[in-house]
């Protein structure tokens, strides 16, 4: 791919990603993007080889801004302040998605019936996110060793598991309601940061 003209770019990058939303991944056509980015197919080809590339292009982009933009949220918060770092990154995230349909449509419902590709990004993607609560609870049982132990599994269900009640809220409700997630999700991840039941016994841990 060819990343010429940046405005010619993101209208492609943006179109993609509402055209998908409106018609759903297998419907959508390359000639319903450029149209709607009011480019030239010649345009088009020029940046990317077909519908796939583009619509993972700008899954990627989307990714990447919604983690800038969480980043910047919890970088005031101190370091080991977990639960407040939980609770902002949760408000921060699904508060983004619920004023970007096209985004949130796209990447959770039309993503995993865009191919491999886009379902190895999103997979990748969930990782990152599972990491990133897991190295907020090593640093909080650093402070306090009383927290229980738990193998990583648990936060790539934990993950998995807000990605299939984000995605069941997108089609039951709506995009508006995400930010209804934001109580359950964060009382969920605090149970991560409870003493263990016994003391001295890991029973999560096996």
């Amino acid at each position: 791919m060819t990343w010429a003209e940046p405005s010619q770019l993101d209208r492609l990058l943006d179109a993609v990603l509402v055209v998908v939303a409106d018609k759903g991944y297998p419907a959508a056509t390359v000639g319903d993007v450029v149209g709607l980015a009011a480019v030239s197919k010649r345009t088009f080809y020029q940046h990317f080889d077909g519908k796939e590339s583009c619509f993972v292009a700008a899954h990627d982009r989307a990714v990447a801004r919604v983690r800038a933009r969480l980043r910047a949220a919890v970088a005031p918060l101190p370091a080991d302040d977990w639960s407040g770092r939980v609770r902002l990154a949760w408000q921060v995230f699904l508060g983004t998605l619920s004023v970007r349909h096209a985004v949130a449509w796209s990447l959770y419902v039309e993503g995993p019936r865009a191919g491999e590709a886009t379902a190895r990004r999103g997979m990748a993607a969930n990782l990152v996110f599972a990491e990133a609560f897991a190295e907020l609870h090593r640093r909080a049982r650093l402070r306090d060793p009383a927290i229980r132990r738990l193998p990583p599994d648990v936060f790539e269900l934990y993950v998995g598991g807000a990605v299939e009640r984000i995605r069941r809220t997108l089609y039951t409700d709506g995009v508006r309601a995400l930010p209804q997630l934001v109580e359950p999700l964060v009382q969920t991840a605090l149970i991560f940061f409870e003493p263990a039941p016994v003391p001295g016994v890991d029973c999560l841990a096996g």
